[in-house]
């Protein structure tokens, strides 16, 4: 069932909007004034926000996250960008299996790390490679539509990566990945690890041999 989460309320409240809009739930009309029943056939994310325009007369457009034409730079030559984050310690790839999966795919994709303001310099965890570390949304769109494929845990930068149309791999360290993976079973690839590695390195090799990775 729908829960009404404080902080919902509070920018709902807030902004003073004319219009509100959230899905049904206890307490909701208190601070929204255009509630939506969310669909039983709605299990991934995007189809779970989608809902909420439809009182606004916009269609669901589906799952597909098409980047507008142009709207970013082809890259010269194969390579791999790397988050190393989430916005949720528990969220990142185990640094043994990031290793592992890096040091995989180096041979013919050289790895570009991507830091946040958690990841250390020095931390002896990382594996070896160029670090970056965007100051905001536009540099880090930059840097990533300077890559062809994109390695991340569940995490902001994994659906910008899908929206940029790069071919993506996401390692989920909880059962998300039917709700908030992106998996056309090629190009786009989110796998569930639990702490056994094999299927994820087999779906990681299956993944790179796809010609671009899809």
């Amino acid at each position: 069932p729908e829960t009404l989460s404080l902080t919902s309320a509070i920018l709902a409240r807030a902004s003073h909007a004319p219009i509100a809009i959230r899905h049904a739930a206890e307490g909701a009309d208190l601070f929204f004034n255009v509630l939506v029943d969310r669909a039983e056939a709605a299990t991934h994310d995007i189809q779970v926000k989608l809902e909420l325009l439809t009182p606004l007369g916009c269609p669901a457009s589906g799952l597909n996250m098409e980047p507008p034409s142009g709207s970013a730079p082809s890259p010269v030559s194969p390579r791999l960008a790397v988050h190393l984050g989430a916005r949720k310690s528990a969220n990142t790839i185990p640094p043994n299996l990031l290793r592992t999966l890096v040091d995989r795919a180096r041979p013919t994709l050289p790895p570009l790390f991507i830091a946040g303001p958690a990841e250390r310099d020095d931390d002896p965890d990382r594996p070896v490679g160029d670090v970056v570390r965007p100051a905001d949304v536009a540099a880090l769109t930059r840097v990533l539509a300077s890559c062809t494929h994109y390695l991340g845990a569940d995490t902001g930068p994994t659906h910008l990566a899908v929206a940029l149309d790069l071919a993506t791999f996401a390692v989920f360290t909880w059962p998300g990945r039917a709700r908030f993976g992106h998996d056309d079973g090629t190009r786009h690839r989110a796998v569930e690890f639990t702490g056994e590695s094999t299927s994820v390195l087999s779906a990681f090799d299956d993944w790179l041999a796809a010609p671009a990775g899809g």
